[in-house]
């Protein structure tokens, strides 16, 4: 959860969503990923005018991102020679050392060999109020960013591409996919295909 005090607004940050560019375009504050509802409603008693947003990101093109990114070994945020803000995490090490490819990661996935906040369902990142999300805006990561922030929220600005994943191969995420992991994705993800009427 971040706030921009020179736009008011408070932003859902999920992982692998664009969130460190957003955060750093828009002048926001705190970094990180801050799930609780309980921190949702105290910034919004805080700053109850400002806009809320979140965006999202169709699934299995985001699980080619989080794959790609927990097998760097030095990332914006993330490396295993202390010159970032953070080390490696426990996904990191473990894709790292025990994936070698993209169907061992969607194996782990199926498995819950890797929990962390990276792979946790985009819906369960939006606050809910008597079954609807609670929040003013959703902007989707496959259309224009710089667009939506103009015409939903009034804000100009040029989007700083930060602590983006590096490909693995120089491919659309279709190709990392065959039917099973195709399936087990859309298992693991049917409520964010569902909400934000995504398809493969």
């Amino acid at each position: 959860m971040s706030y921009s005090a020179k736009h008011n607004l408070i932003f859902i940050h999920i992982p692998k969503n664009a969130g460190t560019s957003i955060i750093n375009s828009l002048e926001m504050y705190p970094h990180g990923h801050y799930q609780t509802y309980t921190n949702f409603y105290t910034m919004k008693r805080k700053h109850p005018t400002a806009k809320t947003f979140v965006i999202v990101r169709n699934p299995w093109d985001r699980m080619v991102s989080v794959y790609n990114y927990l097998k760097m070994k030095k990332s914006y945020w993330h490396s295993n020679d202390n010159t970032t803000a953070h080390g490696l995490t426990k996904d990191h090490v473990l894709v790292q050392h025990d994936c070698t490819n993209f169907k061992d990661f969607i194996y782990f996935l199926k498995t819950k060999k890797v929990t962390g906040p990276h792979i946790e369902p985009q819906v369960n990142w939006i606050p809910k109020q008597n079954g609807t999300f609670n929040i003013d805006h959703i902007l989707f990561f496959e259309n224009d960013l710089e667009q939506q922030l103009q015409t939903k929220l009034g804000v100009f600005v040029k989007i700083k591409e930060d602590n983006q994943s590096i490909k693995q191969y120089n491919t659309t995420y279709r190709e990392y996919y065959d039917e099973e992991t195709k399936n087990i994705v859309t298992e693991i993800f049917k409520d964010d295909i569902t909400h934000f009427n995504y398809t493969f």
